[in-house]
């Protein structure tokens, strides 16, 4: 009477055949394509079977107990589907190669044919001990080509890393070229809006020039309420994260600048990831606390964040920033 592993056996077999047949017949890009995905058949039906094998004690030829019978069918396995696939790239091997990769795959069923049935040929025991032989074989070479792969991946993906570094690596030194001949183009008297753009720069001798100008810039907090009123980043980031000692005056286009801001960020009440921007929106509030320590009122506009923010995912510490501000103004 046939058991499961014999019809495991025979699905195995009979979908190896069938993708066999399959692979040697003429194929366009779409038949190529199906055949790929059909491949997975048979590597199915024969890990299936492994593993049942593996599970029933058939595999008990090989010492160690179940871990190391169960590693023992994985080997075997990768050998089977590297077979199997290789049948699609028939064309890049020669015929010896060739004629390798189609029988692998029929010869480790045949192997496990002779493993499941053992005692119903108990005269047979050699061709027992070739089938085991057989099996042994397909697992080292299954985990060999297995370590093979993965050092090769490994190689590839050290490769590829250094190169990207590399590539990075330049493109910084680019950058930092370019910065450095657009700052050599500046005039003496540049437009705040001109000098801005090297706050952040790369070459810290360039940074360090950039901060000492717009130290000293003439009417520097009249060019500041400027940009800040066309809701300029730069002007913005540079309130809140370089400027010492903020005079009280440009808490009023502060003010607005929030006031408008919170319209441009309307939509983001209804972001699922609104979390992310928590970077880009914290500027506004640092600037915020430090012309309130200045001196200046913003309750109003922080009153409508901090409402806002509090409809945002992911948002709750900002939400928990503003609240603070707004109780401190209240103290004060």
């Amino acid at each position: 009477m046939f058991n499961i592993l014999d019809i495991l056996l025979a699905l195995a077999f009979l979908s190896t055949v069938a993708i066999t047949v399959m692979t040697q017949m003429p194929t366009g890009p779409e038949g190529a394509m199906g055949i790929g995905l059909v491949l997975f058949i048979p590597c199915l039906f024969a890990a299936t079977l492994l593993f049942v094998m593996a599970g029933k004690g058939l595999l008990d030829f090989i010492p160690g107990g179940g871990f190391v019978q169960f590693v023992f069918a994985v080997g075997i396995l990768i050998t089977f589907s590297i077979a199997i696939f290789g049948t699609i790239d028939r064309h890049n091997y020669n015929w010896a190669i060739q004629g390798l990769v189609i029988t692998v795959p029929s010869l480790i069923l045949l192997a496990c044919t002779v493993i499941i049935h053992q005692t119903d040929f108990p005269n047979l025991r050699p061709v027992y001990w070739v089938a085991a032989i057989l099996l042994g074989g397909a697992t080292l070479s299954g985990w060999g080509l297995a370590g093979k792969g993965i050092y090769l991946y490994m190689q590839t993906e050290i490769k590829r890393s250094t190169q990207q570094a590399q590539k990075e690596r330049e493109q910084l030194d680019e950058r930092e070229q370019w910065e450095a001949a657009e700052y050599a183009k500046l005039s003496d008297s540049p437009s705040l809006y001109a000098l801005l753009q090297f706050m952040w720069a790369r070459n810290d001798e360039i940074q360090h020039q950039a901060h000492e100008r717009l130290r000293n810039y003439p009417q520097l907090d009249e060019k500041l309420i400027e940009l800040l009123d066309k809701n300029n980043d730069e002007a913005i980031s540079y309130v809140a994260k370089l400027y010492d000692n903020l005079p009280v005056k440009l808490a009023p286009a502060w003010g607005r600048m929030l006031a408008r801001l919170l319209k441009k960020w309307d939509n983001l009440q209804y972001d699922e990831h609104a979390g992310t921007w928590e970077y880009n929106l914290r500027p506004y509030f640092t600037g915020a606390q430090k012309l309130q320590i200045a001196g200046g009122s913003l309750h109003d506009e922080l009153l409508a964040w901090h409402t806002y923010l509090q409809k945002c995912k992911g948002l709750g510490n900002l939400a928990n920033f503003v609240k603070n501000l707004l109780e401190t103004e209240s103290k004060s």
